[in-house]
């Protein structure tokens, strides 16, 4: 019942996806596996900002769920992403210029748009995030285990280089994968 703008514009962003990842241990047999390249987890991150539960997330009232969204999503990742994801890279004595690849959970365009800004990166290293973008839409939190499989079977990756997977959550969180 609930008509409200934010409302109708969340259930219009977000399409119904669903993913599954298996993870296994260096010791496994790979030989059955369909990639040249298997990506390996380094390292993962988690950060909330302080006081940012009105940026995105649900709210639950009587009739159900209503979506939360501010219009700030990518002044907050233009203003605040680089700090989180330079604090992690430097625990990993990484640089942002050691990233080969940055799959990103598509929020949508200026969602995109604002990564790239906020940490320096090319069309090349969101490439991966803008196809399943326009092909599928924004698909909630599955959607980034689909940025990955399109990277895994039609990118470039590289043995040796890093690739960093992130994705944004409820309030303004940040999700870090080194891979």
């Amino acid at each position: 019942d609930d008509q409200s703008k934010s409302n109708l514009i969340g259930t219009s962003l977000f399409g119904d996806g669903i993913a599954a990842l298996l993870m296994c241990g260096k010791e496994a047999d790979f030989s059955s596996a369909r990639l040249e390249v298997l990506p390996e987890v380094v390292s993962s991150q988690s950060a909330t900002l302080e006081d940012s539960e009105d940026v995105m997330g649900w709210e639950i009232n009587d009739n159900g769920f209503r979506v939360v969204f501010s219009r700030d999503i990518p002044t907050l990742i233009k203003t605040h992403l680089k700090n989180d994801v330079e604090a992690f890279l430097n625990r990993e004595q990484l640089a942002l210029e050691n990233i080969q690849v940055f799959l990103a959970h598509p929020g949508g365009k200026k969602v995109l748009d604002a990564y790239m800004a906020s940490l320096g990166f090319s069309e090349a290293h969101i490439d991966c995030s803008r196809k399943i973008l326009a092909r599928h839409g924004n698909m909630s939190s599955a959607t980034v285990m689909h940025v990955l499989k399109e990277y895994c079977l039609h990118g470039s990756p590289i043995p040796g280089k890093y690739g960093l997977l992130g994705a944004l959550g409820p309030g303004f969180s940040s999700e870090l994968l080194l891979l």
